[in-house]
């Protein structure tokens, strides 16, 4: 059920969107680090192996990218989200609104289950794999 008009439903939407657009935009600017220094070592390696890791390393980075942009995308469409929903209340807009929010989050679990698979099955760019 859509909350209250006049409830303080608000608050703690706007918090939460606002811890979601800080962690957001600060994985952007980490990952935009992470791709500028990327670009820098791509040309000191050189081989099949390096080029399949360099590919892993893109991939990788286009995943946590994808990651922060959704928890910003979140971050947003939660507090507009519940104040539209509170101004306009209405059953199938309020249902719409959870479905879209939990498919958002279902993908960004599924992004996050993927992008730690990823880090067990290939290194990092520039180690080399362990020896058994």
């Amino acid at each position: 059920m859509p909350p209250e008009l006049g409830s303080d439903s608000l608050l703690p939407s706007l918090a939460v969107g606002f811890a979601l657009l800080s962690g957001g935009f600060s994985l952007l600017r980490w990952h935009g680090r992470q791709a500028r220094e990327l670009l820098q070592n791509s040309g000191h390696s050189s081989g099949a192996a390096a080029s399949g890791a360099w590919i892993h390393a893109r991939r990788q980075l286009r995943r946590r990218c994808q990651i922060a942009w959704l928890l910003v995308l979140l971050g947003v469409l939660v507090p507009l989200g519940d104040w539209w929903v509170t101004r306009n209340p209405h059953p199938v807009r309020f249902t719409l609104y959870v479905l879209l929010l939990l498919t958002l989050s279902g993908w960004l679990l599924l992004l996050g289950v993927i992008d730690g698979l990823s880090l067990r099955s290939t290194p990092p760019l520039g180690r080399t794999p362990p020896k058994h």
